[in-house]
């Protein structure tokens, strides 16, 4: 991957270990990607990104182990992250609302908290406006839009996802599942197809 090989180039990159980190927490490595995201923060503790990485893998862990606690420490890193940022470009105060959406999101999952969902969907909607070009944003609010039940809502932000970029496996499954809520099975179907093709691992 770019992060590994910039981490090859300058094993001290704090920038390097966050990306990696991110990018081993999207492939359901969260044990590694906490590693990283933990170097991170320790070569950088100034590094708006480094913390919300870290609080994007915490997460997932917290939601996999059922850990309220951890889910907390995830909030506190978001939180940090969107501190520290503000200050940054418009990308790092976007990966920081982000962080605190997905986080908020998690909790949800967890626990079931409405309020959880409503900060998880206004969050991402301030990453959004920050940085609309980016897919990943568009596409989690579009899946915390299934979640509340707003289908509509939720398809319009995968099509802007997709606008931003066609080829993003998430997006694909997420409004394949949009689709599916919709009884459009042929239509789910075709989406789930893109999917596995973008992803096949």
């Amino acid at each position: 991957t770019e992060a590994r090989a910039a981490l090859a180039l300058d094993s001290k990159s704090a920038l390097a270990h966050a990306l990696l980190a991110e990018a081993l927490s999207s492939q359901n490595q969260y044990p590694a990607g906490l590693d990283e995201a933990n170097k991170a923060v320790g070569l950088n503790d100034k590094l708006a990104f480094a913390y919300s990485a870290r609080a994007e893998v915490q997460a997932n862990i917290g939601l996999e182990n059922s850990d309220a606690g951890l889910l907390d420490t995830a909030e506190q890193d978001a939180e940090k992250s969107l501190s520290l940022a503000a200050d940054d470009d418009p990308l790092s105060k976007a990966m920081a609302q982000s962080a605190i959406g997905f986080v908020a999101y998690q909790r949800y999952a967890l626990t079931g908290e409405n309020d959880a969902l409503d900060t998880a969907i206004d969050t991402m909607k301030k990453a959004v406006e920050l940085q609309g070009q980016m897919a990943l944003f568009h596409s989690n609010l579009g899946y915390f839009y299934d979640a509340q039940g707003e289908h509509d809502k939720a398809q319009k932000a995968f099509e802007d996802a997709l606008a931003a970029d066609d080829a993003y496996g998430h997006t694909h499954a997420g409004l394949g599942w949009n689709l599916y809520y919709s009884d459009d099975y042929a239509g789910a179907l075709g989406e789930f197809d893109k999917a596995i093709a973008a992803n096949p691992n």
